[in-house]
């Protein structure tokens, strides 16, 4: 154990708890374990420096403050301005609103730094409920995404939320073709399927979002 390791812990226990918040919500924000959380409170191990960053903007302080670097006597809790909350949907067909959901619709809140995902698009939360892209995307994950249709500048490779008809959105990764585009579910059950423009028409499929971040859900984890 090192003193700055150390000193890590002391200040990430103590804006838990001026945050009012419990190891495992912040393993969940942070997509983590709790036994990584409680190696970083017991001053057994540093975070690396992008889960440093995450740690620095969901709490609204600098790196240098979680490692003792400044001479701040008093922890203070995030600013509200730059925390963006938002509704995780339960379901999501083309017709459901993403940002006034009803209530029944809500799974739960997650936040984000508003000034990180500022860059994107309207943003929006899903929960996954069936293997669409496993074992990339699980049932029980959270996707979160940014609005975008195909008229957007869609690249090869994006993971997007597409729906058809009424039916339940989907997650597929997504690569042009010609006359049309390939949905790839990377599920082996379920092969490539090409599907052209005018049948996206014929068919209502739309494709309303593109992922920016996973958040994976952990089972079966013991903490210690």
């Amino acid at each position: 154990m090192s003193k700055k390791s150390e000193q890590f812990g002391k200040i990430l226990k103590n804006l838990l708890e001026v945050n009012n918040m419990k190891q495992c919500e912040l393993s969940q924000k942070l997509n983590t374990t709790d036994t990584t959380i409680s190696k970083y409170i017991n001053g057994i191990q540093l975070p690396r420096f992008e889960m440093m960053n995450d740690i620095a903007e969901l709490f609204n302080v600098s790196i240098d403050y979680l490692l003792g670097s400044e001479d701040n006597n008093v922890l203070l809790a995030p600013d509200e301005s730059e925390i963006m909350t938002i509704p995780v949907l339960k379901h999501l067909r083309y017709t459901d609103s993403l940002h006034t959901p009803t209530e029944d619709n809500i799974d739960q809140y997650y936040q984000l730094p508003r000034r990180k995902y500022s860059v994107y698009n309207e943003v929006f939360a899903v929960k996954v409920h069936k293997d669409h892209m496993y074992p990339r995307i699980m049932e029980g994950d959270i996707v979160i995404c940014e609005t975008i249709s195909i008229a957007d500048n869609l690249i090869d490779g994006d993971i997007c939320i597409v729906t058809t008809g009424d039916e339940e959105a989907v997650c597929r990764e997504v690569a042009h073709a010609k006359d049309g585009l390939i949905f790839n579910s990377f599920n082996t059950f379920m092969p490539p399927e090409f599907v052209s423009f005018e049948d996206m028409r014929r068919n209502n499929i739309h494709i309303i979002g593109r992922v920016i971040k996973l958040v994976v859900q952990f089972y079966n984890v013991e903490t210690k």
